[in-house]
């Protein structure tokens, strides 16, 4: 079969069944980005595990035909990863728009592996090669593999190739350096290619994506699954390569993929993101049932050890861990524990393993030993992870006598203290109470007692005696008067047992509670204002009396004051009157402009104002006043700010010969909005806008329409914008003498 003269022919089926599609294909769905280097694309996006042990990354073939692909999970059955093809790489992006999508690199160099399976010359090899080193005795990672060729081409010389070539320790394959290809089907264990894996053979491992013409060609039905998000013509479902290593060996690994007969339809492989795990993910951990502490017993609790995988981690795929006793451990097997094995394995699709471990009564009286299991790495990338457990001598059950006090008819808790046996423990108490706390009420002196039952079954009694207290007393005092930032302190006075407890309410209706005082007196630091209430009280056994209220004001603290803008923009008039309020005698003001130690500042105009007061207890307080601009001005502020003549003599002599607007500094104004000049008569004889407010601002030469107007009495107006935006208006009389 030769390839080149289907060209036509199929060119032409294409362009023939656009009409026989219902709407055009939609060019989204999968992403692909090149320019990335190889380093980057192993390490950052396709290496998992405990430490990404990999080297001597290199790539071949042409730099456009390697990349990044993005938003492929509805279609390839995951996201991203990288992209090795045969032509372009970026021509993999949806839709399907052509069934010969062919990027041809002229290169025929061939690849040492794939010639030793293909059935024809080798055309446009590419691939990626590195070394790895991994952690556990399994490497896995998820791949899907994609051609033009389908179906076309299926069962011809055409068979585009590609491989996963492995060599290292332990294998032993007919590749070069004796490796191994584990791009291999799960079940047959036959090679992934275009005639192993199609519309005919191992089919529930094929996806159809062909448009019509190549489905009618192929007589199959006409089934595309992708159409709108990928160009190829078929692909396979995810499948997993698996490599059995010996853990800390170095490993190398070929991913290449090439044409097969000549240089034209493209293939490519999909290598999901962080799928090749390197293994080693795993934790450890110590637990005893029933225990809330790894510490197991002779002649009574038996302990596990719990590993664990990573997230990172194949659920799919068994996970092998090898561990040893650490030489820290003090605990023998065989004397302390029965012996455990070196190895276990998480099955797939289980996250845990529990080993169990068995602890032997040696009946000799000696401290807690110690059982630590590692999880040894021979790479230098890990250090050992490891959980300890201990093996204890089960002490004698002791519960021991404890003495507290009550107030008559209040309620009070009680928990004993409980020495020896095994945890957790079990009561029952003689008024019918289970469980370690003792809750009750009594009016007299009495006592209490519980069967105490540890884990393993020994029991002990333990014994409660109540005495009759007087009602616990606490005051509270502390009233004030501070500086801003210092601090005052609210004193209690309590009568009881220590530790006690107070609950106060600030004049915000707040609440806080203070325990675990063993002062007293105690003092409680407050720096802001207000007025605290004592409302609750707690010493060790009882709830008591509590009274009393702190105040604490500032000594500046009921400062306002009143302001009176200036009459005018230009103007000095305005006024700050400070009130001080209840403050101490005598009160300094200190103001940054010189109006004196007086609270009352004049002479101002419009702006920020900053004043300090002190008071006579030498608390000070600096504030920043604003006197703003009115609100309006009367008219006459801006005819004060404004200078203009009554009389223009336009005869060209340089003197008077036009109307100017004269502003004076400190004025208000933003622009002249609008100017206009009427005869006697009500006719406009000239207009202006929009003129800013510079110092001079002509406005008239005395012309209309190039032609000198007569002498005589013109009325103009104007609008000026403020600064505050508002809107001002200002109109006159002018004199025109010739």
């Amino acid at each position: 079969m030769v390839k080149t003269g289907f060209i036509f022919i199929i060119f032409f089926l294409v362009s023939a069944n656009w009409f026989r599609m219902e709407q055009p294909l939609a060019l989204t769905g999968l992403l692909v980005e090149t320019g990335y280097s190889a380093d980057i694309l192993v390490r950052d996006y396709f290496i998992r595990g405990a430490c990404r042990n990999v080297s001597n990354i290199t790539s071949f073939g042409d730099v456009e035909s390697i990349g990044y692909f993005s938003n492929g999970e509805t279609t390839l059955g995951f996201g991203n990863g990288i992209i090795i093809s045969t032509g372009e790489a970026k021509e993999a992006e949806g839709g399907n728009t052509s069934t010969e999508k062919t990027t041809s690199f002229n290169d025929n160099k061939g690849d040492r592996d794939l010639e030793i399976f293909a059935s024809n010359v080798i055309y446009d090899a590419t691939g990626i090669e590195f070394d790895f080193v991994p952690l556990g005795n399994r490497v896995t990672f998820r791949y899907v593999f994609a051609s033009e060729e389908y179906c076309e081409f299926v069962g011809s010389i055409f068979n585009d190739l590609f491989g996963f070539f492995v060599s290292g320790p332990g294998i032993n394959g007919p590749f070069e350096k004796n490796a191994i290809n584990v791009a291999t089907l799960p079940i047959s264990g036959e090679y992934v290619t275009i005639n192993n894996v199609n519309h005919n053979k191992n089919r529930d491992s094929y996806i159809q994506n062909e448009l019509m013409e190549d489905a009618d060609k192929c007589g199959i039905p006409f089934n595309p699954s992708h159409l709108g998000t990928i160009e190829f013509d078929g692909f396979t479902i995810p499948l997993t390569a698996t490599i059995d290593v010996i853990p800390c060996e170095t490993y190398h690994i070929r991913l290449v993929i090439g044409d097969v007969g000549d240089d034209k339809l493209d293939s490519a492989v999909f290598l999901e993101a962080k799928s090749f795990d390197l293994g080693g993910e795993v934790t450890v951990r110590a637990e005893v049932p029933g225990s809330p502490e790894p510490k197991a017993y002779e002649s009574c609790r038996n302990g596990v050890f719990i590993f664990e995988r990573g997230d990172d981690t194949d659920m799919n795929q068994p996970l092998d861990v090898q561990f040893t006793i650490s030489p820290q451990s003090t605990a023998i097997p065989g004397l302390d524990f029965e012996p455990i094995p070196s190895m276990i394995t998480i099955p797939a699709q289980q996250e845990e393993f529990v080993l169990p471990v068995k602890v032997l009564a040696d009946n000799l009286d000696e401290e807690p030993e110690l059982l630590r299991l590692d999880i040894e790495y021979d790479c230098a990338c890990r250090d050992p992870r490891g959980s300890d457990m201990f093996i204890s001598d089960l002490d004698s059950l002791q519960g021991i006598f404890e003495e507290i006090y009550a107030c008559a008819g209040q309620p009070f808790d009680a928990e004993p203290v409980v020495l020896g046996g095994a945890p957790p423990y079990s009561f029952q108490w003689n008024n019918g109470t289970t469980g370690p706390v003792l809750s009750e009420t009594v009016d007299v002196p009495t006592h209490f007692t519980a069967l105490i039952t540890d884990a393993c079954g020994d029991t002990a009694t333990v014994i409660v005696g109540v005495g009759i207290q007087a009602e616990p007393v606490a005051f509270l005092s502390g009233d004030s008067s501070i500086c801003l930032g210092d601090t005052a302190l609210l004193k209690f006075e309590f009568q009881g047992n220590p530790p006690w407890e107070v609950t106060l309410i600030d004049s915000d209706g707040n609440g806080s509670t203070i325990g675990n005082i063993n002062e007293n007196p105690f003092f409680l630091p407050v720096s802001e204002p207000g007025v605290f209430e004592l409302v609750r009280f707690k010493d060790a056994y009882c709830s008591g009396f509590a009274e009393g209220l702190a105040e604490i004001s500032m000594a500046i603290d009921d400062i306002d004051w009143e302001v009176i803008p200036p009459s005018c923009p230009e103007s000095r008039d305005g006024q700050i009157m400070i009130l001080p309020g209840d403050i101490a005698e005598p009160v300094l003001y200190s103001w940054d402009v010189d109006t004196g130690n007086t609270p009352n500042a004049t002479g101002l105009a419009a702006g920020i104002y900053p004043v300090t007061i002190t008071d006579g207890q030498g608390c000070s307080a600096a504030y920043r006043i604003e006197l703003p601009e009115p609100e309006s001005y009367p008219e006459d502020c801006y005819k004060a700010s404004v200078y203009y003549p009554n009389v223009i003599t336009p005869d060209d002599d340089g003197n008077n010969d036009e109307f100017i607007f004269f502003l004076y500094p400190g004025h208000s104004i933003e622009s002249l909005e609008d100017f206009r000049i009427f005869d006697r008569w009500g006719n406009l004889v000239h207009a202006r806008t929009n003129l800013k407010s510079d110092p001079e601002i002509t406005l008239w030469n005395g012309m209309q329409r190039g032609n000198q107007v007569i002498s005589g009495v013109y009325v103009w107006q104007a609008s000026l914008r403020l600064e505050n935006g508002q809107i001002r208006y200002l109109r006159d009389n002018l004199t025109v003498l010739r």
